[in-house]
């Protein structure tokens, strides 16, 4: 069905899954942050990019945005802070979740664009 339409609407419709999918991890992130982090919680980001040579690969980055780096910090530790894997164990939690998302998602995509034909 994606291949059948314009890339713009193919791309349209993947960014949507995408972000709804990616949306469920962002928001485990929200929630399991560590608190002694500050305002960690809010600065959760997420940013899609399509790759490939012919732009068909699209990627979902989750985590910690520039404004909180020492969530990545606190992520992986340095020398003299341990790892806390904060963000490993929420995608952990949550990954049952958002494939169901990603696949309801998906599926209501394609319907979608069965109705438009």
């Amino acid at each position: 069905m994606l291949t059948e339409g314009s890339a713009r609407t193919a791309k349209r419709y993947l960014d949507a899954v995408g972000k709804a999918a990616g949306q469920v991890v962002a928001n485990e992130l929200r929630t399991t942050a560590p608190m002694q982090s500050g305002k960690l919680e809010s600065g959760v980001g997420m940013q899609g990019r399509y790759s490939n040579n012919d732009n068909t690969t699209l990627t979902i980055s989750i985590g910690p945005a520039w404004a909180t780096f020492w969530g990545a910090i606190q992520e992986f530790g340095t020398q003299h802070i341990p790892a806390l894997h904060w963000v490993a164990r929420a995608f952990e939690s949550c990954k049952d979740r958002c494939l169901a998302v990603f696949v309801t998602e998906a599926t209501a995509a394609i319907m979608d664009m069965e109705n438009k034909k």
